[in-house]
């Protein structure tokens, strides 16, 4: 079933902060399913997330980049995100030069995002609810190519996904 739904990408300063909380009473006037929160500061996310969730009755989805990520930095940031409220992540994969490379197999780091997600479900089980990126036929995912890509995202679902969200297509055909 397809939905509605907002991403939102966290402000860098207070000012934008702010300005964007005026704006998200906008947003929610449309009735997202939800709203996806996009960021490097996981302390503004996670404000934000909050505030979607208790003044908007509307659920917050944290994004959570795999690339850079390790399973302390993600244990971390999801057990702030429940303690706010958040439910629901988006597991972001990274380009096709970080899938299984030697550096992405540092210490607690992620070699793919089926990785990911099936660390994400065996620590946290129906606790989140989990989503991954899809990729349309004429962009280029984690592994770089469709039929590769897809390969990755069965790898996804079976790890323990429960929905997919696809990246913007251009090309219909």
């Amino acid at each position: 079933m397809a939905t509605c739904s907002v991403e939102l990408f966290t402000p860098r300063t207070p000012q934008g902060i702010e300005e964007l909380s005026s704006r998200i009473e906008e947003f929610a006037k449309r009735g997202p399913s939800f709203i996806g929160i996009n960021g490097t500061d996981a302390s503004s996310a996670l404000a934000i997330a909050e505030g979607i969730r208790t003044r908007h009755c509307i659920r917050p989805q944290l994004h959570v980049q795999r690339t850079g990520s390790t399973q302390a930095s993600v244990t971390a940031l999801l057990d702030a995100a429940l303690k706010v409220g958040t439910r629901d992540v988006l597991l972001l994969g990274g380009n096709p030069e970080t899938l299984n490379t030697a550096s992405s197999k540092l210490p607690g780091a992620f070699g793919s995002t089926a990785e990911m997600v099936a660390f994400v479900k065996g620590t946290y089980g129906d606790q989140l609810r989990v989503a991954v990126c899809g990729f349309p036929c004429s962009a280029a995912g984690e592994a770089g190519e469709y039929a590769a890509d897809l390969a990755e995202l069965v790898k996804q679902v079976a790890a323990g996904a429960e929905s997919v969200v696809c990246l913007p297509t251009f090309d219909a055909r």
